[in-house]
């Protein structure tokens, strides 16, 4: 699967058609894949550790995946990165 080209909007649309991802929710599973906990990627965003989980739940939703290490594999396998 490949990403195709993001539109203005800022959306990341994969070749697959399953899902669209933001470009914010793209650099949060960046920092997924890089090892960093959920309280060095509220640093980094500048939200609550609440939040973060909150984000990464949904984006587990959207992808299909149920934890951080098969989040890290499909955005290695598919090219989010």
């Amino acid at each position: 699967m490949r990403r195709t080209p993001a539109p203005a909007t800022g959306v990341v649309r994969l070749a697959t058609g399953r899902c669209q991802l933001t470009q914010s929710q793209c650099a949060m599973i960046g920092t997924v894949v890089a090892g960093f906990s959920n309280k060095d990627i509220a640093a980094q965003f500048s939200i609550s550790e609440r939040c973060v989980e909150d984000q990464l739940n949904g984006i587990f939703a959207l992808l299909g995946v149920t934890d951080r290490l098969e989040l890290a594999l499909f955005a290695i396998s598919n090219g989010l990165l």
